[in-house]
């Protein structure tokens, strides 16, 4: 293909008479009643055929699908768009108001509505819509924005309807209830990790039960011994400082500018490496973890193989430097771990190195980022941490719970088994969804509430 790809009144029409831009809009109101799925492999094989067409079309499916979604609900508006949908093949373009985050387009109050003011650059479809679709800031409401709830909340309500889905995206079963994933994340017997020996994680202690998990686990508690762990927190505490505090202003962008690179700033500090590897460095963790989350997403599996032999190798020579010329930093006490444990060999240590930084990276990063969000969105909540310094160790649990640090973890079913009277076979992948069980409100009374007051009893789940 070549030029600028574009959807245009000339490939719309066709979509329009032939019926496909009423794909999704309920046959008693005139449409063709798919539903989400058929409608994601209909514009699957549209795209295969016109990648443009199905791109541009897709924005309209998904406004389309959003306004049955609140018809469902009880939306008063929803049902007369969707029947000019149908009658009149009106096509609906969608733009985000120029930012998602800080949007510029805002909203005013008038008689019969808003008046709405902004600008967007670019705005998919739009030389053959009707109607355009975006978004704006009513007074300090940004109108678009969704809370970090909403994932666990809506999965919980399918929970209480059915237990145990399959996903075929993901290909594995997903399990939504907090009684049936608490269980099976504690019965390492039947639901393993083993998976990660199949890829480059093989040697790390996350790939292993028993014995191999347990020496492994034994020289790991050596260098994050009680006494070894203090004098981190003595070079901990600086770099926190300077990271956050180089914020400037009344806006940032945290998660980038100061959330991401605070565990990095960590690592190389407390292994002795230079800062300038720093972006590098971020690079290739990002690049890992997003495989290693989704490590049934073949896309993934190339570009994260190549950031970890390459993190590896790098690892590699800071291992044999620190050999040559010993250090006070804790790439020596991994080292003396090792020793003293008569474990050495370098690749033991570049697998501990490697492991520790991708697991700690990640964690950071989501414990932060929970604890940050779930107290702003919860202003009562920030004032009670403020008021008493004591209640940060259970806000920071009850932010692993509330703000849904982790969607889930997927394990390998080591042995036939039933869940919720769903049998699931031995040596398949099934998905425990932390997100849903965190608000099952069998488990939690009232989970939609923030209560920095008790510590989250969904602390089990997002931490193992």
């Amino acid at each position: 293909m070549t030029g600028t790809p574009r959807l245009s009144p000339r490939r719309t029409t066709p979509c329009g008479s032939g019926g496909y831009l009423a794909l999704s809009v309920p046959e008693e109101l005139g449409g063709l009643g798919a539903t989400m799925r058929q409608v994601l492999y209909a514009q699957a094989e549209l795209a295969r055929h016109d990648g443009a067409t199905g791109l541009a079309s897709a924005m309209h499916q998904y406004l389309t699908l959003m306004q049955g979604f609140r018809r469902r609900k009880g939306a008063p508006d929803a049902e007369g768009v969707l029947r000019r949908v149908a009658a009149e093949g009106i096509v609906i373009a969608t733009s985000g108001g120029s930012d998602w985050l800080w949007p510029t387009t805002t909203a005013v109050a008038v008689d019969g509505g808003f008046r709405v003011s902004g600008r967007k650059t670019f705005c998919s479809q739009s030389p053959a819509a009707t109607v355009v679709a975006t978004s704006a800031v009513l007074g300090d409401e940004v109108l678009h924005f969704s809370a970090p709830t909403t994932l666990g909340r809506k999965l919980a309500v399918l929970g209480r309807e059915l237990p145990v889905v399959f996903d075929q995206r993901m290909g594995a079963p997903l399990v939504l209830r907090h009684k049936d994933v608490s269980a099976a994340l504690r019965d390492t017997g039947t639901f393993g990790t083993q998976f990660y020996g199949m890829g480059p994680m093989a040697a790390s202690m996350i790939a292993h039960d028993g014995a191999e998990h347990t020496r492994q686990r034994r020289i790991h508690n050596r260098f994050f011994s009680p006494g070894v762990s203090r004098r981190y927190a003595e070079r901990i505490v600086p770099i926190a400082v300077r990271t956050f505090g180089s914020l400037k202003g009344d806006r940032a962008e945290l998660v980038e500018d100061a959330i991401a690179r605070y565990p990095m700033q960590v690592f190389l500090d407390l292994l002795g490496i230079p800062d300038e590897v720093g972006d590098q460095g971020l690079a290739w963790v990002r690049t890992i973890v997003s495989w290693l989350g989704s490590p049934m997403e073949e896309a993934l599996a190339a570009p994260g193989m190549q950031a970890y032999q390459e993190l590896s190798d790098y690892t590699r020579t800071l291992v044999e430097a620190e050999l040559t010329d010993p250090k006070d930093n804790l790439l020596g006490e991994i080292i003396r771990a090792h020793l003293d444990e008569d474990q050495f060999s370098l690749e033991a240590c570049v697998v501990a190195v490697v492991g520790l930084i991708l697991g700690g990276f990640e964690t950071t990063i989501q414990m932060v980022t929970a604890t940050i969000s779930s107290l702003l969105l919860n202003p009562d909540a920030l004032e009670q941490v403020r008021a008493d310094r004591s209640l940060i160790e259970p806000a920071i649990d009850e932010a692993f719970r509330w703000a849904n640090p982790s969607a889930g973890l997927y394990r390998l079913v080591l042995k036939e088994v039933e869940i919720a009277g769903t049998p699931i076979a031995a040596g398949s992948m099934a998905y425990f969804c932390i997100a849903a069980a965190h608000y099952d409100e069998e488990a939690f009374p009232d989970p939609a509430r923030c209560s920095t007051g008790v510590p989250g009893c969904g602390l089990i789940l997002a931490r193992r």
